[in-house]
């Protein structure tokens, strides 16, 4: 007795069901990438400022390296903290500037100080770092060409 094997026409179906698969989950996994890089970037540019200004409280009676700049000063110790991240970031930025937190006599809360190394017990140091992330693949992930991220601290000066 023989048996008969009947072959159905389906050569090409399994191709393209891993076709849409495949496109799918890599899809997936770009998309996990793509935004673990940029919630790295975010917080790494958090961190960076927080250090600045951490060491910006400190240094108010500056004795710096490059007397003629403070905010340079400032703007190395935070590319220090970033560890060469600053330069896969485009427009990259950072500012310092003393803001008063509780105003004394004659002046208003959120002003914004001359020069931030005048910063007395009342007043705060504020680093901003800003950039703009540049995704590898933006429009297949529907992200746009950059996206802004921008990192602020705030401390308390120690008035030194």
């Amino acid at each position: 007795m023989r048996v008969r094997v009947v072959r159905h026409p389906r050569r090409g179906a399994t191709a393209v069901e891993v076709a849409l698969v495949l496109s799918v989950t890599l899809l997936l996994l770009f998309g996990l990438l793509e935004y673990g890089r940029l919630f790295l970037m975010k917080q790494t540019m958090e961190n960076a400022a927080r250090e600045g200004a951490r060491w910006a409280v400190v240094h108010t009676d500056i004795t710096l390296s490059n007397p003629g700049d403070p905010e340079q000063e400032i703007s190395d110790k935070v590319k220090s903290f970033l560890v060469g991240l600053d330069a896969k970031v485009a427009n990259f930025d950072v500012t310092v500037k003393g803001v008063v937190l509780r105003p004394g006599p004659g002046e208003t809360q959120g002003a914004v100080l001359p020069v931030w190394t005048d910063a007395k017990e009342n007043h705060g140091i504020q680093v901003e770092v800003r950039g703009d992330f540049e995704p590898v693949i933006p429009a297949f992930l529907r992200m746009g060409a950059t996206v802004p991220l921008r990192a602020t601290a705030v401390m308390y000066s120690e008035a030194n």
